[in-house]
């Protein structure tokens, strides 16, 4: 948006959105820079191609930078195809899940997809559905497995075999969400080929919200307890109720929290909040004027070997995020498209909003 972006607001008779300003003044976008390479379409994939064989091998992280129409999904394909070892593909959402399955067969490529969460919780009974949405928001993944389990819900055990064929299948290629990555075991990992499809970073590096009455109502009823509460508790409690703008917090581990969470479930209603991941948290932001403390929740993504593709990864946010286990940035550069750009600022004009 011009008003909260663009720098040249203030001097500039704008809509509402750079995309507005430059469609009703009838504008162009201007090249600046006049030494840039082009790679032709063909030649980037074949670039491509190569890098992902090469790196597929390779320890550590690696981030592939390919613009969009690149080639990545083939790219990716045709390495998998070639591997000597199974690989696993971890895609943003169901939807591109089920593109790549497709595009994959028709390929040749053997390959199975884990079932997704999303789609088991419409067709299970409210309150089933409302238990799991909350292990969800805690940030207790691991608790999921056994509700459903616990539950002999036909669906529900159909989506725990689907899980299991998944985990044992023996083809080419397993297909999952960047959100169940997160959750898969190292051992596991270890003995396939990673490929993350579009940026993680999104998924890893989670905004989310606590109320500080909640917390401040907390903090009242731990310390009129009769219940012995670790010290340590309070205080974390205490410095988020106490956030003036931007603060850093020492984070409780994950240990910690977990040896505590019933006693917290038995002075609130947490269970269905953010309370306890913002006990893990370490960066924190709350504007005086408002109730809601915003902080940011850090996933770990697992120890493997794996590569990253995407068209928005950062060389600089990579490095500080994965450190020394950022082995490789390696940017594609500009790929040269055939045909006219025409800005359309009516509809994002994503894959998915062209298949409506």
């Amino acid at each position: 948006r011009c008003d909260s972006f663009c720098p040249y607001s203030e001097n500039c008779n704008h809509e509402s959105n750079m995309c507005y300003t430059l469609k009703t003044s009838g504008r162009r976008i201007v090249e600046i820079e006049d030494n840039v390479h082009y790679k032709s379409i063909d030649d980037m994939r074949d670039e491509l191609c190569e890098k992902i064989k090469k790196s597929l091998i390779l320890p550590g992280i690696r981030v592939i930078k390919a613009p969009a129409g690149a080639g990545k999904t083939y790219a990716c394909l045709q390495a998998v195809k070639q591997s000597d070892k199974q690989c696993i593909m971890a895609l943003p959402n169901a939807r591109l899940m089920k593109e790549i399955e497709y595009k994959a067969k028709k390929m040749g490529v053997s390959c199975i997809s884990y079932p997704v969460v999303e789609e088991l919780l419409d067709k299970l009974p409210d309150g089933l559905s409302e238990e799991i949405r909350n292990a969800y928001t805690i940030g207790d993944e691991t608790a999921v497995n056994f509700i459903l389990r616990d539950s002999q819900n036909p669906y529900a055990m159909s989506y725990l075999n689907q899980i299991s064929t998944a985990h044992k299948f023996r083809g080419q290629l397993v297909l999952t969400t960047h959100a169940r990555l997160l959750n898969l075991k190292e051992d596991y990992l270890s003995t396939k080929y990673v490929i993350i499809d579009e940026d993680i970073l999104p998924m890893i590096m989670q905004t989310k919200s606590v109320s500080r009455n909640e917390v401040m109502r907390l903090i009242y009823s731990l310390q009129n307890s009769e219940d012995y509460i670790d010290g340590r508790l309070i205080n974390k409690l205490k410095s988020i109720v106490n956030v003036n703008q931007y603060e850093f917090i020492s984070a409780l581990s994950d240990d910690f929290i977990s040896y505590n969470k019933s006693v917290l479930k038995n002075h609130t209603e947490c269970c269905k909040s953010n309370l306890f991941q913002s006990l893990s948290a370490e960066c924190f932001y709350h504007d005086s004027e408002r109730d809601d403390i915003l902080f940011i929740y850090e996933k770990k993504l697992p120890e493997c070997n794996c590569i990253i593709l995407s068209a928005t990864a950062d060389k600089e946010i990579y490095s500080k995020v994965f450190n020394d286990r950022l082995s490789e940035f390696y940017d594609m550069g500009y790929l040269k498209y055939k045909g006219d750009l025409i800005i359309h600022a009516d509809h994002t004009y994503s894959h998915d909003c062209f298949n409506q």
